[in-house]
């Protein structure tokens, strides 16, 4: 795991410590993931999360993303929280969070969003917890 982050059973701690990826050795067994603060907008894509299915929460707020690749979270199923505040986003594509059925809560306030796609949502049971401001 990389140095920078703090490691506790299958909490990773990335906050805050200047990184531009995702750890690609994080192990697959972690759980919850903060990635919080760092500058992850320009190197996540539809792989970076693949390992990783068996998250439940992911922090990914304060990293100047501007844009989520529809599909980027394919692989995690069992995520139930996906905080994504105060970022960059300006638009929600079709499909932007596609394969997150168990997701209970969506932080997404702080962001300027503009554009929301017909099916940007698609999939997911959101009835629980979205914020958008």
């Amino acid at each position: 795991m990389s140095p920078h982050c703090d490691c506790r059973d299958v909490h990773i701690n990335c906050t805050g410590r200047g990184l531009t990826h995702v750890p690609v050795d994080a192990e697959k067994e972690i759980t919850w993931f903060y990635l919080g603060s760092n500058n992850l907008s320009e190197t996540m894509n539809n792989q970076t999360f693949i390992h990783l299915d068996r998250l439940i929460y992911l922090d990914l707020s304060n990293n100047s993303i501007v844009y989520l690749l529809p599909g980027m979270f394919a692989t995690l199923w069992q995520l139930s929280v996906l905080d994504l505040h105060n970022n960059q986003l300006t638009r929600l594509a079709n499909g932007s969070f596609t394969g997150l059925a168990s997701v209970k809560g969506l932080h997404l306030q702080g962001n300027k969003i503009e554009v929301l796609e017909t099916m940007a949502f698609y999939g997911l049971d959101i009835a629980e917890d979205v914020r958008l401001e």
